[in-house]
């Protein structure tokens, strides 16, 4: 039963360090591997490799419709058929980690604007909130599947691990003279949207390999390794700030919270600190000193020089969007509109989106909107966060990244935009009502120590 609890004598006395049976190597079955690999190539590699432009197989079109729409019509129907089949009451855990509510108000503000959108008659009345049917649809299929296996707590480190795998094939190609050009500097990768995958592939690989059970194989150790430094050297490489930042406050937060557990030992942090250094140097003598530098001044907003042409458009996209939002602050721009720009008239006269994601949410979806967008990334890290105290580190590193992506929403678009971030977002909250949730509130507590 879903809302079994412990004994409320115990409730306030919960674990506040890491199990060390997180990651037992015992477990790790073939089909944790399989359905990782799955997901990875639906959320990574891009399409960077394909210098003519190309789409990724499941973004090909078929009388205008991806390919990806009509899976996830596919996993509705599934959603539908397991719905009865697992007996897993996701709304209810959801509510126990203070998701869903938020869930429900974001629900009430898209309804409410695509209404308003019909009755405007809007071009693009689909185009803003797609991926929120994604998620919705895709959390109780992987609920549904995950429930009750067994080695669903390395479903998360496997995925990071083929992430890295991906990693090394950029920055291989770009070894070979491939890649993208970024202000003259010749980088891996540029999609923000698979860096942030990058991004979650390191963290999750570090926070495995911080807060390790003795019992992992140490062959599973040398793979945690080297998805890390993989992961983590691509981000370097990418010469972006906002990557940068993204990747340095989720790992700054995992160290944080492993110091507050006394669970980082001194060799540990010795060891993190030389292999940070290391990867730094390489980023350093790979691209240059002096354009690290001068990249690294361009964070200061009123800092002029080649690395920081586009300050300026950044600061003054968010004025224009607040201008417009200023116009009517209850319902916003709405859905599917776009807006005439006042400052940034010469980067672009016509503007969809903003790049600050909060602002967006209430440009698009009014000021519930962004209440609910707000309330729901909330509840969200703090229900992964615990879950990731009690028994894993995964979910712990997960937590890390999706409050660290709160702080880069600060300057980037609206990620719902990506259906790739949003599977992934899926697969999480999946792990999260499973294994997550029995480790914080069920009962059966060792139920989470083989799931």
């Amino acid at each position: 039963m879903d809302r079994v609890r412990i004994n409320p004598a115990h409730s306030l006395s919960l674990p506040r360090g890491f199990s060390t049976s997180a990651l037992s190597e015992e477990g790790n079955s073939p089909s944790m591997w399989g359905l990782a690999a799955i997901i990875a190539l639906f959320t990574w590699p891009g399409n960077e490799f394909d210098t003519e432009g190309g789409v990724l197989w499941y973004q090909t079109r078929i009388e205008g419709i991806p390919v990806s729409y009509a899976i996830v019509a596919g996993l509705l129907l599934l959603a539908v058929l397991f719905a009865s089949c697992k007996g897993v009451n996701v709304g209810a855990r959801l509510s126990d980690f203070r998701i869903w509510i938020w869930a429900l108000v974001g629900w009430v503000t898209l309804v409410v604007a695509l209404v308003a959108a019909v009755f405007r008659q809007s071009s693009e009345p689909f185009v803003d909130w797609r991926n929120w049917a994604v998620l919705a649809v895709t959390v109780p299929v992987m609920v549904a599947f995950l429930e009750g296996r067994k080695g669903v707590r390395f479903l998360l480190p496997n995925l990071s691990i083929l992430y890295g795998g991906f990693a090394l094939a950029h920055l291989g190609n770009w070894l070979a003279g491939g890649g993208n050009d970024l202000f003259g500097v010749r980088i891996p990768l540029f999609d923000g949207y698979d860096l942030s995958l990058a991004v979650f592939g390191a963290s999750v690989t570090i926070a495995c390999l911080l807060f390790r059970a003795p019992s992992v194989a140490p062959s599973y150790r040398t793979l945690l390794l080297i998805a890390a430094v993989s992961n983590a050297l691509l981000v370097l490489l990418s010469f972006r700030r906002s990557i940068w930042a993204y990747l340095v406050a989720a790992v700054v937060a995992l160290i944080v919270l492993g110091l507050r557990s006394k669970r980082i030992s001194m060799g540990t942090g010795l060891g993190l600190a030389a292999g940070a250094i290391a990867v730094a140097t390489v980023a350093v003598i790979a691209i240059g000193s002096d354009a690290i530098t001068e990249r690294l001044s361009s964070f200061n907003p009123f800092e002029d020089n080649e690395f920081s042409a586009t300050n300026a458009d950044h600061v003054n996209d968010i004025g224009d969007a607040l201008g417009v939002v200023a116009e009517n602050p209850i319902l916003g721009l709405g859905i599917g509109e776009s807006y005439e720009t006042q400052l940034i008239a010469n980067w672009k006269p016509e503007s969809f989106e903003v790049h600050n994601a909060f602002l967006n949410a209430w440009l698009k979806f009014g000021i519930l909107g962004l209440v609910g967008f707000i309330g729901f990334h909330f509840g969200l890290i703090r229900g992964l966060v615990k879950a990731g105290k009690n028994r894993l580190p995964d979910l712990l590193a997960a937590g890390c990244v999706v409050g660290a992506e709160q702080i880069v929403n600060l300057v980037q678009t609206w990620i719902y935009n990506s259906i790739q971030l949003t599977l992934l977002r899926a697969v999480i909250i999946a792990v999260l009502v499973t294994v997550g949730w029995r480790a914080v509130y069920s009962e059966n507590r060792e139920l989470a120590r083989v799931a």
